[in-house]
């Protein structure tokens, strides 16, 4: 067939790469007009897709065990770090199994907590903190467009296996639900990886998840099964390589390959 066919060969199949390193990723640095970070490629152009946390302040990945959910993490982790200087953003890393100890530390780190109660102080304050910058009565419109009525870094809250620190004790990150609506105007970014245990029921009784589902902050619906039904739009999860996922935006959807970020800087 092929020999006797004269018309122009068929375009190539490109298909998303098995494995995807993060250094196959553009390379980002501090830069006030761009703070978007790139975490894969998406499945139709097989570019980059980046999240833009001065768009959509915060972002929800669900996945079964070994489908690339901490990867991802360290994914977010080392693009907060690299976009940001230490004077314009800090992190607090929520890592109960403790999958990311030392992984990230220095001037960027604001707190670590491997336990509820840790988690519970650090929040505190950091609810106390982000309460001082919502916008009163006396704030201009000029001041809403600026952001100029508080000062100070961005707060990036990133919090790995959620599934362990949102249980029936109490979810130490409810603290900050009453602000994740504001996260653009009080400088406040959630970054949550689930398990798929319970993924359905929590991601409409969930109070910080339903909110950010509310404001239409992006999602990742990596390998699971259909059992916990649509999670995101009418997304439901399926059984997918590791580090591959679905893609929900206000864009829509799209599937990606994650990229494969190691525990370790070294």
């Amino acid at each position: 067939v092929r020999q006797a066919w004269q018309g122009p060969p068929a375009a190539e199949v490109r298909m998303l790469p098995e494995l995807l390193p993060r250094e196959a990723l553009p390379a980002i640095g501090p830069d006030p007009e761009d703070r978007s970070i790139p975490i894969g490629v998406d499945e139709l152009e097989l570019a980059p897709w980046s999240w833009d946390p001065n768009v959509d302040p915060h972002f929800v990945a669900f996945g079964a065990p070994e489908c690339g959910k901490s990867s991802l993490v360290r994914t977010f982790l080392s693009g907060i770090t690299t976009r940001y200087t230490p004077k314009e953003a800090k992190v607090l890393l929520l890592d109960y199994r403790r999958a990311h100890l030392g992984y990230i530390e220095g001037d960027h780190l604001l707190g670590y907590a491997a336990s509820h109660d840790a988690a519970n102080e650090l929040l505190k304050g950091c609810a106390e903190a982000i309460r001082q910058r919502v916008p009163g009565p006396d704030v201009t419109q000029q001041q809403l467009r600026d952001r100029s009525w508080w000062s100070g870094v961005d707060l990036f809250v990133v919090v790995d296996d959620y599934e362990l620190v949102a249980t029936s004790l109490g979810n130490p990150l409810n603290q900050l639900a009453p602000y994740v609506s504001q996260g653009l105007d009080v400088g406040l970014h959630i970054v949550i990886a689930r398990g798929m245990g319970g993924a359905g029921r929590a991601a409409f009784s969930d109070q910080v998840i339903a909110r950010m589902k509310d404001q239409v902050n992006p999602g990742l619906i990596m390998s699971g099964t259909k059992d916990e039904g649509a999670l995101l739009s009418d997304v439901k999860p399926s059984p997918l390589p590791p580090g591959r996922g679905t893609l929900v935006s206000r864009a829509g959807k799209v599937l990606v390959q994650t990229a494969w970020t190691p525990p370790t800087t070294d």
